[in-house]
């Protein structure tokens, strides 16, 4: 998917509030990337923000300012991932 969630909030296509939707989208799809993948956040970022949905406005904003977080600067978070 090339035009995807992180995208379309920075173009102004989307915002924050329409992750769920994009969620749900995926989990409708037959898309093989990862959910992370296809909203466009990294790994670390996909972990923070399932942790704290409020991580996602910074991820926007540093995104926007073409910055990404250091690895150190997010939550240490174990997802668990079912198969």
């Amino acid at each position: 998917m090339s035009d995807n969630f992180v995208k379309r909030c920075r173009t102004g296509r989307a915002s924050p509030a329409d992750i769920d939707a994009y969620v749900e989208k995926w989990h409708h799809s037959d898309s093989e990337l990862e959910l992370h993948e296809y909203l466009g956040l990294t790994w670390d970022e996909y972990r923070a923000w399932a942790a704290d949905k409020t991580a996602l406005e910074s991820f926007l904003r540093a995104d926007a300012e073409n910055v990404r977080a250091p690895r150190s600067a997010l939550p240490n978070v174990r997802v668990l991932r079912t198969p």
